[in-house]
């Protein structure tokens, strides 16, 4: 069974993710990480506002497997600056941006992220659940930061503009 018809099958037994028949099958013709991941970036408030892949999803199918592709589930350590990544699960990390960097960053579950923005760098960060991030921009960068409910943390210091949802 492919990557995409697990994680669809798998995911309509859970009672917390509502998917519709036309996303059901979507998601089950994925065969690879790249399109999983892919998919998540391209309509990730769908992905955030169903928790999907949950966390257990996310750790018995992406972990070790996804990183490439900007998924990090329980990561520990530091993440090379991207144009998008997720951090997922008990994650732990900081990362850099500088010289015109833009990048969408997305912190959830209990993952705690430490982030410096320099040199015309430009971040959205979305930050749900209990999630925590502590963000240093400098005047010659922007970061926006949506944060989903009241459970997660954000810390900041420079140029931070702080969205509630």
């Amino acid at each position: 069974m492919n990557l995409g018809k697990k994680l669809a099958v798998e995911a309509m037994k859970c009672t917390t993710i509502k998917m519709s028949p036309e996303c059901y099958s979507e998601i089950k013709k994925y065969s690879s990480y790249d399109q999983m991941c892919s998919k998540y970036f391209a309509d990730d408030s769908w992905a955030m506002s169903n928790d999907f892949p949950n966390i257990n999803l996310l750790r018995q199918h992406f972990k070790g497997h996804a990183e490439n592709y900007g998924f990090f589930v329980d990561h520990k350590g530091d993440i090379t600056a991207r144009n998008r990544f997720a951090v997922f699960g008990n994650s732990d990390v900081e990362t850099i941006f500088k010289d015109y960097s833009v990048s969408v960053l997305i912190v959830r579950h209990n993952s705690k992220m430490k982030i410096k923005a320099a040199d015309n760098a430009f971040l959205m960060v979305n930050v749900l659940d209990s999630a925590s991030v502590e963000i240093e921009a400098a005047d010659s960068s922007k970061v926006i930061v949506y944060q989903y409910g009241s459970d997660s943390k954000v810390k900041q210091s420079g140029n931070v503009e702080i969205k509630k949802r």
